[in-house]
């Protein structure tokens, strides 16, 4: 038997080395958290941004001799991934604010079981930042619990799960810069493809243009359209005729709506185009392109020439006949050209002091050689009443010339009446200008 003194160096040792092992000891009992259970989890192996809510889960293991009492859950997802409201199994909402970090309360956890707590998620716009900032995909689940007059926690990181990103492009416009003239119609057809990662359920193409374009019909999708702007909602329905044939714009799978355009008029024909996705009120991602139409030698061009005339006799029932001659030496049509006759002392405003007034009931259009026909005044503003003028005289009149062809000759002709006591200026003056 060998015994050891206090004097032995091998004493000391001992007790040195127990030392360390108490010190040990008591440092672990006092600066670790919890260690009375166990957890583990189950997350999806991916979840799409704007796509459908997937299902989480974790289980909470007691293996200890203590029974768990006071158990709360403070689960912490990415931000932009949201808990949905009432899907939690096995546990009770405590707070649900910010949807990313809720928290929940448990039942008792006797010794020797296990509990087993689901719920679902889904991913909104806001994941596309918090991705493009390089942070890992996991959830932390925080485990707060008192076993054995020990308030405690437990801390347990999930597994990474993939976020998968759609990403739509308009790849193509067919007739981008069409060659037109006004009046004329043409189909424009526009193409998106999602050469992103993830599934969309829906997306919407807009297309902003001009007064100068009207969209006559279009398809596939869900048109609404308002002031110049055309709405396309394309959605499960128009899926199913691409791709795999199922209800999903999915990865690769490209789709084409298509435009039945008028051209109106020639100022105003620029179409700007957004192809764009997103969800809970928020543009996640789009894609624009444009597009125009010119008119290379097709461009109407209007001589206009006023041919006045004034009688020397003047007062009721004495007229002055005034003609407006308008020539189209362009190779296009002209639509609806507006024309705006007013009585002027200027010649750049209406004076509706003027004491003279335009017979309204006179006025003609004739086209080149044929007889002339009454034309409506499309509006008509008032002059100042004088006794020696009508009742309702009218100073000035707009009217709008449907269509003036390439060659045409157009005469506008109308009569004037005016007040033989003017005392100053122009009496029957007058101006016009045409758009």
């Amino acid at each position: 038997m060998h015994y050891i003194y206090k004097n032995d160096p091998s004493f000391f040792n001992m007790k040195k080395l127990y030392f360390i092992f108490l010190l040990a000891f008591y440092s672990l009992k006092s600066f670790s958290n919890g260690g009375f259970i166990t957890i583990s989890s189950v997350v999806p192996g991916s979840i799409t941004v704007c796509g459908q809510s997937k299902v989480f889960s974790f289980t909470i293991n007691n293996p200890s001799a203590f029974n768990l009492t006071g158990v709360t859950v403070s689960l912490t997802m990415p931000s932009g991934l949201n808990y949905q409201s009432g899907s939690i199994t096995n546990a009770t909402e405590l707070n649900i604010i910010p949807a990313n970090a809720p928290t929940f309360t448990l039942a008792n956890i006797p010794s020797l079981t296990s509990i087993i707590v689901t719920y679902t998620a889904s991913a909104d716009c806001n994941i596309l930042a918090y991705l493009s900032s390089g942070f890992p995909t996991e959830n932390k689940i925080q485990v707060n619990y008192t076993a054995g007059g020990n308030t405690t926690f437990d801390i347990h990181t999930t597994q990474l799960y993939f976020v998968r990103q759609p990403n739509v492009s308009i790849t193509s416009v067919t007739n981008q810069s069409f060659n037109g003239s006004i009046g004329g119609s043409f189909t424009r057809c526009i193409t998106i493809t999602n050469g992103g990662t993830g599934e969309l359920s829906t997306f919407t193409l807009t297309d902003v243009h001009g007064n100068g374009l009207q969209i006559t019909s279009a398809s596939p999708g869900m048109w609404t359209s308002a002031g110049g702007a055309e709405s396309y909602l394309l959605s499960g329905a128009d899926f199913t005729a691409v791709g795999n044939g199922n209800n999903l714009f999915e990865t690769g799978e490209s789709i084409t709506i298509c435009e039945n355009v008028t051209i109106n008029n020639c100022s105003s024909v620029f179409s700007s185009f957004t192809a764009g996705w997103g969800c809970n009120a928020q543009a996640c991602q789009t894609s624009v392109s444009s597009a125009n139409v010119v008119f290379p030698n097709f461009v109407p061009n209007l001589i206009i020439s006023p041919q006045p005339s004034a009688n020397v006799c003047l007062g009721i029932g004495n007229l002055s006949q005034q003609t407006i001659k308008i020539v189209n030496t362009g190779a296009g049509q002209a639509i609806n050209t507006l024309l705006n006759i007013y009585q002027t002392s200027g010649p750049n405003y209406y004076d509706p002091s003027q004491q003279t007034e335009i017979i309204v009931s006179s006025i003609t259009i004739k086209v080149n050689g044929g007889a002339p026909s009454p034309l409506a005044t499309t509006s008509t503003s008032a002059s100042n009443t004088y006794s020696c003028l009508s009742a309702s005289p009218v100073g000035s009149v707009k009217l709008t010339i449907p269509t003036i062809n390439p060659g045409d000759t157009v005469r506008i002709t109308w009569n004037t009446q005016s007040c033989c006591q003017t005392g100053y200026g122009y009496y029957n003056g007058w101006a016009y200008n045409a758009t």
